[in-house]
């Protein structure tokens, strides 16, 4: 059976004391799902597997039905293809700005946002010279730095109804050099 790499983020672990997870933890989880090659990164809930003919969008049920069943509290997973997520960070539009990859954020959504409902809510709007949109990421620079630049994944959840998640540069740079191995 053939098998295709991802990469999978979850969303709002081990901030402060809410929802803990240790990555052993997730790790073991996802090899109980039959998920091979394994790694996570930091403890922000970042891993990158193989599985076999399965679709992303499969994946983040079974993986957020079991991370609920071992450790009795609710996260959004995000799972990407190795191509996905290799395009979302090499087609950045604001790429030019990256001087320090820190304050570079990619944020992932779960699904494509209709045009009209960026229409009608731009999060370009928040910051027009350092936000881009991309089909299923919107791209955020933080000259700044990421506390002093209005949140974008704020304005996605309220104005749109999504759950979204956020990535700096540098955690995006070491998964696509991790799905590469």
């Amino acid at each position: 059976m053939a098998t295709q790499r991802y990469v999978l983020l979850i969303r709002g672990i081990n901030v402060g004391r809410a929802k803990p997870l240790s990555m052993p933890v997730l790790e073991n989880l996802l090899r109980r799902l039959h998920l091979q090659n394994c790694t996570t990164y930091l403890r922000s809930g970042n891993a990158v597997f193989d599985a076999g003919a399965t679709s992303a969008d499969q994946l983040e049920s079974l993986i957020s039905d079991a991370l609920f069943e071992a450790v009795k509290f609710r996260a959004d997973c995000f799972v990407r293809t190795s191509d996905e997520f290799t395009d979302a960070y090499l087609g950045n539009p604001l790429s030019e700005f990256v001087t320090d990859a820190a304050k570079m954020l990619v944020i992932f959504l779960p699904r494509a946002v209709p045009a009209e409902l960026f229409a009608r809510f731009d999060p370009r709007d928040l910051d027009p010279h350092h936000v881009a949109l991309r089909d299923r990421a919107i791209y955020q620079w933080c000259p700044n730095g990421v506390s002093q630049s209005p949140s974008v994944v704020a304005f996605l959840e309220r104005n749109f109804a999504v759950s979204a998640t956020a990535r700096n540069y540098n955690t995006v740079q070491r998964l696509v050099e991790l799905l590469a191995k």
